[in-house]
């Protein structure tokens, strides 16, 4: 992902991704990855159920 593309990113995502990238411990990383993962997969699921109605 280019820098232009970050950019234009939700404030929270960037907040989140310097989060990461600068403070999370490992079991906090951990954390923040199970939650990230369930809320991208709940999304899809919502998104192709959408797309069959």
């Amino acid at each position: 992902m280019g820098n232009n593309e970050f950019d234009n990113l939700p404030k929270s995502i960037k907040k989140a991704t310097r989060y990461i990238l600068q403070d999370a411990s490992e079991d906090k990383l951990n954390q923040v990855k199970v939650v990230i993962l369930g809320a991208i997969e709940q999304r899809e699921i919502e998104l192709r159920n959408e797309g069959k109605k």
